[in-house]
C-alpha cells in the first residue's frame, strides 16, 4: 500500500492487515485521512491466482489489487522485474532528447541567420524556408501510416497489426496513441476524409498539402 509516498512492506496478508489497522488508528488519533481510491496492493509472485486470503481492507473498504505501480518514478511490477520501469524511463528519455534536439536545432538556425535568440521561431523557419521538428515527426508518421496501408514491401505481421489496431480503435475496444495521433493530425488538418478512405489517390500531392497546413497552423499558433 502506498498513499502520499507511504509504503507498507509485508511477508504475510494477515500481517499486512495489521499493518493497515495500524496505520488507520494512527490517522484517527492525529486527524488525518487516507485516500482509499489512491491506495493499492501489489502481490509480489511469479503468476498464479489470487488465494482467498489475499484480500486486504481500509477503514472497512476493500482495496484495490494491482499488478504494478509507480513510486517515486520506479515502476515495480508483480513479478519482480523491471523491464516495465525500463520501457517507461526510455519513452521519457526519448520525449526528452527530442526536446533536446529540437532546441539545438532552433539554437543554430538563429546563429546561422545572426538574430537574436529573443526572435520568433517562426520568423527564423520563414526565412530559410524550412519547417520545425514537430512538422517533421508528424509528416514521418503519415508517411508511415500510408505505407502500412499499401502493404507494399512491408512484414505481413505488421500489415495486420494494424488491421487489427484500426478495428479496435473504430470499435472503440482499445485505445492506440500512435493511431491516435494519426487520426488527430488528419483530422485536425481538414483530412477527415482521408482517414474514413483511409487512403490518398495522388500521395505526393497529399503530403505536399499537409505540410503546407501543418507551417500555415504552425504560424497562426506563433503570431
Amino acid at each position: 500500500m502506498y498513499a502520499d509516498d507511504t509504503v507498507l512492506l509485508s511477508e504475510s496478508p494477515e500481517n499486512l492487515q495489521n499493518m493497515l489497522n495500524t496505520l488507520s488508528n494512527y490517522c484517527y488519533e492525529n486527524n488525518l485521512n487516507g485516500n482509499v481510491n489512491k491506495s493499492k496492493i501489489i502481490i509480489f509472485k511469479n503468476g498464479g491466482k489470487i488465494r482467498e486470503n489475499e484480500t486486504w481492507t481500509y477503514e472497512g473498504k476493500d482495496l484495490e489489487i494491482v499488478k504494478s505501480f509507480n513510486y517515486l518514478g520506479v515502476v515495480f511490477n508483480h513479478n519482480g522485474k523491471f523491464s516495465l520501469t525500463q520501457k517507461t524511463i526510455a519513452q521519457q528519455a526519448s520525449k526528452a532528447c527530442f526536446g533536446l534536439q529540437r532546441i539545438i536545432h532552433e539554437n543554430y538556425l538563429t546563429y546561422k541567420l545572426d538574430v537574436r535568440t529573443s526572435t520568433w521561431n517562426a520568423l527564423i523557419y520563414h526565412e530559410l524556408g524550412l519547417f520545425p521538428l514537430q512538422i517533421y515527426r508528424k509528416i514521418c508518421m503519415i508517411k508511415y501510416w500510408l505505407k502500412l496501408l499499401k502493404g507494399k514491401n512491408m512484414l505481413h505481421a505488421l500489415v495486420s497489426c494494424y488491421s487489427d489496431m484500426y478495428d479496435c480503435l473504430l470499435n472503440g475496444k482499445s485505445y492506440n496513441p500512435w493511431l491516435d495521433n494519426v487520426k488527430c493530425i488528419l483530422e485536425e488538418n481538414g483530412f477527415g476524409n482521408v482517414w474514413i478512405s483511409q487512403g490518398v489517390s495522388n500521395e505526393h500531392q497529399f503530403i505536399n498539402e499537409l505540410t503546407q497546413r501543418l507551417k500555415a497552423e504552425l504560424r497562426l499558433q506563433k503570431y
